[in-house]
Formats: structure tokens, sequence, C-alpha cells
């Protein structure tokens, strides 16, 4: 049995969920669309959690294709290039074919620069909601098995996306990218500098789960709750399906650090101990409402109660208890909170 109210979201959990990039058609205009796909393209920060409108993620993966022609041979000088370049592949439209995008993948592994890795994760899950996970995994796994030289930033987050791609593919596609990643793995120096330790490590996290979280932690003074990857020699618990470890781990970690749901579900509900005074950007508060909110556990409803009347959230916590009044009136009703009576009141005249 799942922890989740639904069984459909125990389904997504188990299939890599958030690390993914769920289409949303809410047609959104062309000129829209394009303003907030150069906004993503240039951010320095996620804007899109796991959910994006399709006409926005089109044209985000067509900017990035189109930045990576640049001319110029050093970053810092292609950088004016690769902005209008960018720009005008976002005004172009909103077509993207699952041929040209796999292209594109190739294409940023072979010329990948110092992108941030949230928007190499963003890339490889958006040309996967196009070409389809076998298609990426295929792409990804051939280009990793072939990899000589040092490998870039991009290239080391590309390869630990594969672990989430691995859920969801086909088991035909599966057993291909595992033997092409042990290929690459027997081509990992064993004289290594730390760029070629990323890459080896992303291997064995994708690969090894579990057995892989257990070797990092053992070198690394802490450790990653929320699925930030950028830098891969610390151990990522979504990689655990060790509820044991994840919770050990989630022990570890600061306790008002960011946490990803995944880990939850992972580690169960004992991992929800303290939710509501954790602390996520505010910019990420709706996905968090979102992820969370598909749990079924008193902690849940401790955190969507400190988050009624927040901005960043908007009504998304009250309309959480009016979804879920049956599960969270008895859970109101023995608080003391002035808050939950507030709540409670609400839901009656609902």
């Amino acid at each position: 049995m799942g922890i989740c109210f639904d069984p459909k979201d125990d389904e997504k959990l188990a299939r890599g969920w958030p690390n993914v990039a769920q289409l949303a058609d809410d047609g959104k205009a062309d000129k829209a669309a394009a303003k907030a796909a150069m906004k993503a393209y240039g951010a320095i920060d996620p804007v899109h959690y796991t959910v994006w409108s399709r006409n926005v993620l089109v044209r985000f993966l067509r900017a990035g294709r189109a930045a990576l022609d640049a001319k110029a041979t050093a970053y810092d000088d292609r950088q004016e290039e690769m902005a209008e370049l960018a720009q005008k592949a976002a005004g172009e439209g909103a077509s993207l074919g699952a041929a040209e995008a796999v292209e594109a993948l190739h294409r940023l592994f072979a010329k990948g620069t110092e992108i941030y890795p949230f928007q190499t994760d963003a890339f490889v899950y958006g040309v996967e909601s196009i070409a389809g996970t076998d298609a990426v995994l295929d792409a990804i796994a051939e280009d990793i098995a072939g990899v000589k030289k040092q490998p870039s930033s991009p290239v080391s987050h590309m390869a630990a996306a594969t672990g989430f791609l691995l859920l969801r593919a086909s088991p035909k596609a599966a057993k291909r990218a595992r033997a092409a990643l042990d290929k690459a793995v027997a081509n990992v120096p064993k004289k290594r500098s730390s760029e070629w330790e990323d890459f080896a490590n992303a291997l064995d996290l994708s690969l090894n789960g579990t057995a892989a979280v257990r070797r990092i932690a053992a070198g690394a003074k802490w450790c990653s709750l929320d699925g930030w990857r950028g830098l891969i020699g610390r151990p990522d618990v979504e990689y655990a399906d060790d509820a044991t470890l994840v919770r050990e781990m989630v022990a570890k970690a600061k306790a008002d650090a960011p946490m990803s749901v995944r880990v939850a579900w992972l580690g169960g509900t004992e991992t929800l101990a303290g939710l509501s005074a954790r602390k996520w950007p505010a910019r990420q508060m709706p996905a968090v409402v979102r992820d969370f909110g598909m749990i079924r556990a008193p902690e849940v409803v401790e955190l969507m109660l400190s988050l009624v009347g927040k901005s960043s959230v908007k009504d998304a916590p009250m309309q959480w208890f009016k979804d879920h009044a049956s599960y969270a009136k008895p859970i109101l009703a023995k608080s003391r909170s002035s808050m939950a009576k507030t709540v409670l009141g609400q839901l009656a005249r609902a």
C-alpha cells in the first residue's frame, strides 16, 4: 500500500517524479510563451518545477538548441551570439519533432557549455516529453558509452538523469542502456580529475542506486534531500530504494533543509517529521504544495496549515483542505492552533 491519497500518484513517484517534465496544454499565447521560454533559458534558478506549458517548453528547447550553434570558441565570447540565436528560435513557433528534439540532445552532449544543472535536467526531461523515454535513454546512453575525454558538467548531469529515465523506460531499452553505461564505467580512468569523479559518481548512482548512495555517503559530509545535483560528489537520496537508508540520511541532514517529495515516498511517512519547519525558496512553494499534497499524512496537514494565507501559494493550501476535508477535519479538530479552528470554520461553510 502506498502513502498517497491516489494510487496513481504512488506510481508517478515510483517512476521518478518530480524528475520529469509534465506538459500542460494551457493555450499560452505565442508572444507570452516566447517570453516565458527566454526567462527560463536565461534563469540562474529554476522557474518551472516539473510542470511546463507545452508552448513554453518547446520554445525553451528550440532556444537551447539554437544557442549551441554559436560559432565563437570561448564561452564568454559566445554569450551575446547564443542569446541572439536563442531569442530568434524562441519566437519561431511551438513545433518540434521527435527526431529534431533527440538531435538537439546529441548536440547538447557534444557541445555542452557551463549551463546550470537544472537546465540540463529540463532539457533532458523536456526532450523525453516529446520523443519518449526510450528514445532519449538510447540517445544519452549511446553518447555516454563513447566518452573518452574529460566530460563536461552537462555530460555528467545527463548521466545522472539516466537513473530516473531507467525507471520509466521499457525493459528492452533499460537493458540496452545499462549495457552502454557499463561500457562508460569501464572507460573512466583510475586516476581521475574532479570532472571524471563527478561523471563516475553520476553513473554509479544511476546504475547502482542504494549501493552507490552508501559508497558516496561514506566520503561526504552531507547529503542532498532535494534533488539538487549541482555537485554530484555528494549522495543524493533520491537514488536510494532502501527505506531504512533513506530515513538514516534524512535524520543526518539539516532539519530545515528542503526535501523532495520522492525522498518522503522512498523513506515513508517517518521522513515527514518536522515537515512544516523545512525551508524552500518562495518560487518553489506552489510545487511543494502540489507534491506533498499527494501524501496522506498528519504532517502534510500541518504543512498546509502553516501555509494558509501565504502569498507565495495563494489559495492552494485552502483548496487542499477542501479537496481532502474528510481526512483533514479530524486532525484539525485535535489541534490547538487558532488557524486550525479558522480552517475548520471555512470547511463547515464550504
